[in-house]
């Protein structure tokens, strides 16, 4: 319990200076590191009696890097890569996948241990390093950045769009935003006759 208290405070402490991607990629590289330190240390530990204590602490350091990253981050970077009018959606989503995903590790743990002994958490290990990887190709860093600013980063990784310029001095092409911040590429006439001189 001292461990959770003291990562957490080190997360609340750190994510504005740190930044929140750097948090999410070190917690699951220190899980997927401590997930396969307790697989040799489970396989060692005939041969060597100190393993055990090895073990322990790498429990200790999947504990500690849960806390640092996969614990709050996700939760913060949800509210600054959601609009308003689609956060409620995305916390439901976010929320549901979270308690599922638990749900599963529980209730899948026992049987995966049951047939692959000491290597079971080299799923863990694989799954936590895929996350990561994920993390620092897909998500960008949202510390002190806008919206606008977050969504104009996803723009530019989806594809770059071409520029249009003005066809008549009386129509300008604008380009409507979609319901997530990003451009669509449909676009609406300005028709000049309709504005008020």
């Amino acid at each position: 319990c001292l461990i959770k208290h003291l990562s957490l405070l080190i997360e609340c402490f750190t994510i504005e200076k740190l930044g929140r991607r750097p948090l999410m990629i070190g917690g699951f590289a220190m899980m997927g590191i401590c997930s396969t330190g307790i697989t040799l240390a489970l396989i060692l530990q005939a041969h060597l009696s100190f393993m055990r204590y090895i073990s322990v602490c790498c429990v200790v350091g999947i504990i500690a890097g849960f806390c640092i990253g996969p614990a709050g981050v996700p939760f913060l970077v949800t509210a600054e890569l959601f609009k308003q009018s689609h956060r409620p959606a995305a916390y439901i989503i976010g929320g549901s996948l979270n308690w599922l995903s638990n749900f599963t590790v529980g209730f899948v743990f026992p049987f995966l241990q049951m047939s692959a002994g000491a290597y079971c958490y080299l799923v863990f290990a694989t799954i936590c390093a895929s996350v990561a990887v994920y993390v620092y190709i897909v998500i960008p860093e949202t510390k002190n950045k806008t919206f606008m600013e977050i969504s104009q980063m996803f723009s530019k990784k989806e594809a770059v769009l071409e520029t249009q310029s003005l066809i008549h001095v009386d129509q300008l092409k604008l380009r409507k935003l979609n319901g997530y911040g990003g451009l669509e590429h449909a676009s609406v006439e300005f028709d000049s006759s309709l504005s008020v001189p």
